[in-house]
């Protein structure tokens, strides 16, 4: 299975990284690769799941989770209700920069045109 998911470094207080979703597919399904990737590129901290292509724009869209540097804590796993305008137009830019990957998602046509066109981007909140 290739991977489902792209890692962006990121330079906010809150988060090393995003972890995006790039398909229907959570990358939640991916825990080990995506530890190993975490791992490679020396991130350890609090990491952001932006899982829109994979859950929609839901309430379920954001989850973070503690990585220790080599192992992501499963028990931290929570949901994100409250997202920074920061992070939202990182996320609104990945995904406008990237719309080669809106094709394998759950996204309605409608969400995927506002998203190519820099419209709209769906976001929760």
């Amino acid at each position: 299975m290739s991977k489902t998911y792209y890692i962006e470094k990121i330079n906010t207080g809150s988060y090393p990284c995003i972890i995006f979703s790039t398909s229907y597919v959570s990358p939640m399904d991916q825990l080990e690769i995506v530890e190993n990737d975490l791992k490679k590129i020396g991130v350890v901290g609090n990491i952001l799941f932006d899982l829109l292509l994979s859950h929609g724009n839901t309430p379920d869209r954001f989850y973070e989770v503690l990585f220790n540097g080599e192992k992501i804590d499963i028990d931290s796993l929570r949901r994100v209700e409250s997202i920074s305008d920061n992070i939202k137009q990182i996320s609104s830019d990945f995904y406008h920069n990237h719309v080669h990957f809106l094709k394998n998602s759950i996204l309605s046509n409608a969400q995927k045109f506002l998203i190519k066109k820099r419209i709209a981007v769906a976001l929760v909140k």
